[in-house]
């Protein structure tokens, strides 16, 4: 997957051509690959002391489409005593959060197809209208609430060493993580050929991320570049027919 070269004279049109580039690789991935995959991520952040926080305070998407799912992490963040807030976007992406009690507790969202083409992409199910992770009913708190959390874990489409994060083009993480606290963990989750050692537009607004997860391991980035620790495990390499970066 080509990625450009340091300069892009046109950031908006290379993000979208990037995403694009993106959902067409993730056609190869399954159901089965995206629960796997979960598993995988949640026991390498085990070893990797994402539930050793003293705050036992962490926030985490809900999956969606041909993402990882965090069903995993989120039912270990829960079975640990932990607090998990979860994006609340209401019906206008507005910012927001919600407390996770019980995996029950996300209801799926159903929005018109007119939304952004960016946003959108193939669906693991079907006959599914969901164009939008689960959120749980009850109390929306505002988007201060993050600054509890000790490590915040969002979706990528690709992301770097330098800790440029590709996203969806909504930018909601991007205004939700201005209001993070200066020593949490911003981590990426996706899937492995999507850390990309390679250059990424990049906008003022982009925040960038200080760790990332796939199911091959956990890096966590700095100024002294990326610190990994990873897994050779075979099944979790590219979809079948596309080669690895």
């Amino acid at each position: 997957m080509p990625h450009g070269g340091a300069q892009f004279t046109n950031v908006a049109e290379a993000k979208r051509m990037l995403r694009h580039e993106v959902f067409v690789r993730r056609r190869g991935t399954s159901l089965s690959m995206s629960m796997q995959a979960g598993e995988q991520c949640a026991q390498i952040a085990c070893e990797a002391g994402l539930f050793q926080s003293p705050s036992r305070i962490i926030a985490c998407h809900v999956s969606m489409g041909t993402e990882i799912s965090t069903i995993p992490l989120l039912s270990i963040a829960l079975g640990c005593g932990y607090t998990v807030l979860v994006p609340k976007m209401g019906a206008d992406l507005d910012l927001g959060w919600g407390v996770l009690r019980s995996l029950d507790d996300l209801l799926r969202l159903h929005v018109p197809d007119e939304v952004a083409v960016d946003q959108m992409e193939p669906s693991l199910f079907p006959h599914a209208q969901t164009r939008r992770p689960g959120e749980p009913e009850g109390q929306t708190y505002p988007p201060e609430a993050l600054q509890m959390c000790s490590t915040v874990i969002v979706p990528a489409l690709l992301v770097n060493p330098a800790g440029v994060r590709l996203g969806r083009g909504a930018a909601w993480y991007d205004r939700a993580l201005r209001f993070a606290g200066p020593q949490a963990d911003l981590m990426a989750m996706c899937w492995p050929w999507e850390f990309v050692d390679a250059p990424l537009p990049c906008e003022e607004h982009d925040v960038r991320m200080n760790a990332v997860l796939t199911p091959r391991g956990f890096t966590r980035l700095g100024s002294t570049g990326p610190t990994r620790a990873h897994t050779d495990d075979p099944s979790c390499d590219s979809p079948a027919g596309e080669p690895d970066e």
